[in-house]
């Protein structure tokens, strides 16, 4: 998928319930949920999170209160963080 966005070192790949870093038994820390406030994120959203540093503007999501939502997604020190589009 990509870089290790939090140790440098390892590849972060599909483990199964959740994306992951290689070098998880060094004791890197790094995983993704693929499934993000009730949004299916995508192996190509996650490559573009790794390699480009924010996805395209996203739908679907749902806040606690169960409102859908937009927003696009970046990795910020090694979370997963929102950035919402810019109100008119």
């Amino acid at each position: 998928m990509g870089t290790c966005p939090v140790c440098g070192n390892g590849r972060v790949q599909d483990k199964g319930k959740f994306y992951g870093c290689t070098e998880y038994q060094k004791g890197c820390t790094f995983t993704l949920p693929k499934i993000f406030c009730g949004k299916k994120l995508s192996d190509a959203m996650i490559r573009k999170l790794l390699n480009g540093g924010k996805t395209g503007l996203l739908k679907g999501f749902k806040s606690k209160k169960g409102k859908s939502f937009e927003a696009y997604l970046q990795i910020e020190n090694g979370r997963l963080k929102f950035e919402f589009p810019v109100r008119k």
